[in-house]
């Protein structure tokens, strides 16, 4: 690999930005020079464009304002020879597509980036890649009972199955464990009926500002 990307790929839900964070963290002291995360909203009406996408990165790399550049192959000349001589690691999240992305690449072997994505963005040569699915039954319960902690034990092992079957995305396992635990009142099996009118199971799937039908709509 020899620009030191990777690509995270995969549907909405599955965890791809939780994924690429928690791998920031996890290989942070290899990078003395700094971690930068930056949102490309890639599935909003109006995705950051290269040029845009480049002003912040190379603030944080420590370039003034009155010495970026305006066109976008001067700025991510600049990016790229910077990062030369620094251990930095980016993470671009959300991204659009291949065009927006190639400026954003490293040249230098110390620059590391970790891109994710709904689309595959086939384009991109020399990458490394990970596609993210649904979580695995057995593995779905997991993050749920997690969530729910103690209270876990009394809704029953039948009852969280059955919550834990909705297609096994993180995303939507952390909205129900949010729901219940923020309704103490509320027994598992009594969600697993609401989500069984299929009609109204996406309404169900929401917990204050996390919605599952908002992320499969930016889709």
């Amino acid at each position: 690999m020899s620009r030191g990307v990777g690509l995270i790929t995969g549907p909405a839900g599955p965890g791809k930005t939780t994924f690429a964070v928690r791998a920031a963290h996890a290989l942070r002291t290899g990078f003395p020079d700094g971690a930068f995360f930056l949102d490309l909203f890639g599935m909003s009406p109006h995705p950051v464009a290269a040029r845009e996408a480049l002003a912040p990165l190379l603030r944080a790399l420590g370039v003034a304002d009155h010495a970026i550049p305006h066109g976008v192959p001067y700025r991510a000349s600049l990016y790229r020879s910077l990062p030369a001589g620094k251990h930095v690691l980016v993470v671009l999240d959300n991204a659009a597509s291949e065009e927006q992305i190639r400026p954003l690449l490293p040249n230098g072997s110390h620059g590391r980036v970790l891109i994710t994505s709904r689309r595959l963005l086939a384009g991109l040569e020399g990458v490394r890649r990970l596609s993210l699915g649904p979580l695995p039954l057995a593995e779905a319960t997991e993050p749920l009972t997690g969530i729910l902690g103690d209270r876990s034990a009394s809704d029953g092992e039948r009852a969280l199955t059955r919550l834990a079957q909705c297609g096994g995305l993180p995303l939507a396992l952390r909205i129900i464990g949010n729901r219940l635990v923020s309704r103490p009142a509320w027994s598992a099996a009594e969600l697993v009926a609401r989500l069984a009118n299929e009609e109204r199971r996406l309404e169900q799937l929401s917990a204050g500002d996390l919605k599952i039908a908002n992320a499969f709509g930016a889709s």
